[in-house]
């Protein structure tokens, strides 16, 4: 039985259309992402959200994108469809899908966020060596900082640290560092993923994500992947994963917890010269469909 794939585009980066990473949802769309998952058997239809305001700011901007993109989530899940999320910044997917999840099911469902990233997405406003909102993502859904504001989104609660897993992260801000390593936060880094068997690697924390979620949201921030494999964005650092690792522990995760949702962020493709990156995000929007939307 094939599923309807709902791809929710959100061409956003810091409050700001179309720019920078904003411009890597679109991109995907007119390279024919649409098309590709068709030749997968899979129907699909498109819903682009867009903000009508005269005038952008990073956090007013950001939170309204959140808010639009939990109707949709909610909507598709409504719909029997599976949400798959192109979006700029991280955190409007992130958050916005939380909010969608918890619509969508009146907040019975314990979500599971399997965030792929080389950041962690961790800092808060007290902590942040840049005072950048889409560094913030991850602690904006386990409720250390934002926390009026995302209150304020219909259907959002903050997710458990136990709820939570982070694979690939290598670049990280001091502070960042010491508090993630205080949390409860699963991490599975680099070196564990590259050598051996990526499902053993990772046995151990998906018996802890089994134990505290009921369904996966499995975000990917494309600059998890070694820029060797493609260009992704302005902050990816090298020694990166590989498409097949990220890939192997995508399915890893859909073994473990049915995936309802997914994303791919971060993508500018000004740093794709050689569209190789297209062809990733391609292949990893057929490894989700594979992984949650077919079944």
């Amino acid at each position: 039985m094939t599923t309807e794939v709902r791809l929710i585009v959100v061409p956003y980066d810091s409050g700001h259309r179309e720019q920078r990473m904003g411009r890597g949802p679109l991109h995907l769309i007119d390279r024919g992402a649409a098309d590709h998952l068709r030749r997968g058997g899979n129907p699909v239809s498109m819903q682009r959200i867009d903000v009508d305001e005269p005038f952008s700011m990073e956090g007013g901007t950001a939170f309204r994108l959140h808010a639009l993109v939990g109707e949709a989530v909610a909507a598709a899940m409504a719909d029997g469809a599976f949400p798959l999320i192109l979006s700029g910044n991280c955190n409007t997917a992130a958050i916005g899908t939380i909010a969608g999840i918890g619509k969508a099911t009146q907040g019975a469902v314990r979500p599971a966020v399997v965030w792929f990233d080389a950041h962690a997405d961790y800092n808060t406003p007290e902590t942040t060596e840049t005072g950048y909102l889409d560094g913030m993502g991850l602690a904006m859904a386990t409720g250390r900082c934002w926390t009026p504001m995302t209150a304020a989104l219909p259907g959002f609660r903050a997710v458990s640290e136990r709820q939570v897993m982070l694979i690939g992260a290598r670049d990280l801000e001091a502070q960042e560092r010491v508090d993630l390593d205080r949390s409860e936060i699963a991490q599975a880094g680099i070196a564990e993923l590259r050598h051996g068997n990526v499902p053993d690697s990772l046995a151990t924390s998906l018996d802890g994500l089994r134990a505290a979620a009921d369904v996966a949201y499995v975000h990917v921030d494309v600059d998890v992947h070694d820029p060797g494999y493609g260009g992704s964005n302005h902050y990816a650092p090298k020694d990166g994963l590989s498409p097949d690792e990220v890939r192997a522990a995508v399915h890893a995760v859909a073994d473990t917890l049915p995936v309802r949702v997914a994303a791919i962020t971060a993508f500018d493709p000004s740093y794709d010269t050689d569209g190789r990156m297209v062809d990733v995000c391609f292949s990893l929007m057929s490894t989700f469909v594979e992984a949650g939307g077919s079944r």
